[in-house]
């Protein structure tokens, strides 16, 4: 699995949909982890906050956000 992404990473790098100054099997790592993390503490997560990805509104939520954080990152927009 691990390497189909990294494939689809660098596809779309050499496309311009990600930057070029980034590398990739780190990119890949941290995505994958991030998301290996999230499956592993649901059980926590569910006992204390009530939440679960079994819950399909939540799992909306936490793929949006996540996909917000890995293509636009955690700082402010610039203003036009």
């Amino acid at each position: 699995m691990f390497s189909k992404i990294v494939e689809f990473f660098n596809s779309a790098q050499k496309q311009g949909f990600l930057r070029g100054d980034i590398e990739i099997r780190e990119t890949v790592g941290i995505f994958v982890g991030s998301l290996h993390q999230l499956m592993r503490m649901d059980p926590i997560n569910q006992k204390f906050f009530g939440n679960s990805l079994k819950d399909t509104s939540y799992r909306k939520r936490i793929l949006d956000n996540f996909i917000k954080l890995v293509t636009i990152g955690i700082k402010e927009a610039p203003s036009s």
